[in-house]
């Protein structure tokens, strides 16, 4: 995940809010691991995803400890669970961030660069758009 602070106090509500979804995340996502529930359903994880965006934020607006001003900095933040023995991925963010998924061909981008019809920037952004 990316956690991206805004504001005088950003950098500590970005690290504030990355550790409390990350947690949440490590205590609630389904797994097969000794003590937690054995479950495989993709949907139980775009739940838990949402929990884990709406308890961070709760506890940040609860924060009294210093003078962390959490009413003039903020975070955006997107985080990715991908299971792959189960072969699903869920994307979840709040804010400006966002998470764009891509496979580039290279071979093609370099294979065109080198051949002088566009320039290496161009066909690596140009393999990355037709991947999605």
């Amino acid at each position: 995940g990316v956690v991206d602070g805004h504001g005088r106090h950003g950098h500590r509500v970005a690290g504030f809010v990355r550790d409390r979804i990350f947690r949440f995340l490590l205590a609630h996502v389904p797994s097969e691991q000794p003590g937690k529930a054995k479950t495989g359903r993709s949907a139980d994880v775009a739940t838990v995803l949402e929990h884990a965006f709406s308890e961070a934020q709760a506890e940040l607006a609860r924060w009294e400890d210093d003078d962390m001003d959490v009413a003039l900095s903020g975070a955006a933040a997107c985080v990715a669970v991908h299971d792959m023995k189960r072969k699903w991925l869920h994307v979840a963010w709040v804010g400006n961030a966002r998470c764009i998924l891509a496979e580039p061909e290279e071979e093609e981008a370099q294979t065109a660069a080198e051949a002088g019809k566009i320039k290496k920037k161009q066909a690596r952004r140009r393999s990355k758009e037709r991947a999605l």
